[in-house]
């Protein structure tokens, strides 16, 4: 009977013993298969982020011309920079819905599918035969110099409010909108925040129908003009702010960094009522 319990009492141990080893392979198995999830997620993260260099891509505007070789009456509502299937490429959206894919360095035409459901009911088609101003990489210098160290994911060439724009997004979800003419940073937006117009028609960044000249709050942050260390709103401060009235152009270079449409010799300052 004493040997018989002994040998029960060892079967027992076995038992946990083995339940340990499968619980522990189980174990390690399952944080093999969480860890390749997250690092497939880190790589394909990474290949959605576009190149510092884009410089050697074709224009925008040649692959849209391409495009309009074979789409008849349809129009284009949006022409997109982004990665697919590893390849960097131009989406040109039509207003039917139809997307055409080109190769961004050849112009090459690509057969691809579209994973994405492009939205285009109340879009409104781009200008035929319009021709940016200004380069894909110029319109991304100057939305990151409103959105520092962010990385770019896409570039959207589309009508905004009337304008033609250059819509950079970023990782973060953030959207800075560039001019195509002028190359003037229009608008910030971020997520869970209200937008940044820059400038509008009147030259008065808020756009609450107060001229800058009598606005006191030019930013509507609820923040004076005279309290107020960032008074166009765009992230830098007025002492380290290099255009202060967002026209693009750096204020050592403007002739009119107060954009009030005269010259001026303050080069730098931000005590223009028109920043």
């Amino acid at each position: 009977m004493k040997h018989t319990k002994l040998n029960q009492s060892g079967f027992s141990h076995l038992i946990v013993v083995v339940a340990l080893v499968v619980v522990g392979v189980v174990g390690f198995s399952a944080w093999r298969v969480v860890n390749k999830s997250k690092t497939n997620n880190s790589i394909s993260s990474a290949q959605q982020i576009l190149p510092n260099d884009l410089s050697a891509l074709k224009p925008i505007d040649e692959i849209i011309s391409l495009a309009a070789q074979e789409i008849g009456t349809r129009l284009v509502v949006v022409a997109e920079l982004e990665h697919k299937d590893e390849v960097l490429v131009y989406s040109v959206k039509l207003n039917d819905g139809t997307v055409l894919f080109f190769d961004a360095q050849t112009g090459d035409r690509l057969q691809l599918s579209s994973t994405d459901s492009p939205e285009t009911d109340g879009d409104k088609p781009l200008p035929t035969g319009f021709k940016p101003a200004i380069t894909i990489q110029s319109a991304v210098r100057t939305a990151i110099e409103k959105r520092p160290n962010q990385a770019v994911s896409k570039v959207e060439l589309e009508l905004e409010d009337g304008i033609v724009v250059f819509s950079v997004r970023f990782a973060d979800k953030s959207r800075v909108d560039v001019d195509a003419l002028t190359g003037i940073a229009l608008r910030v937006l971020e997520p869970g925040k209200p937008e940044v117009k820059l400038k509008d028609d009147d030259n008065d960044i808020d756009d609450d129908s107060a001229q800058n000249g009598v606005d006191e709050d030019d930013d509507n942050d609820a923040v004076n003009d005279d309290q107020d260390d960032d008074k166009d709103n765009d992230g830098l401060m007025n002492n380290e702010d290099s255009d202060d009235d967002n026209d693009g152009n750096n204020d050592d270079e403007d002739k009119d960094s107060n954009n009030s449409g005269r010259g001026s010799s303050n080069f730098g300052s931000n005590s223009s009522s028109d920043d």
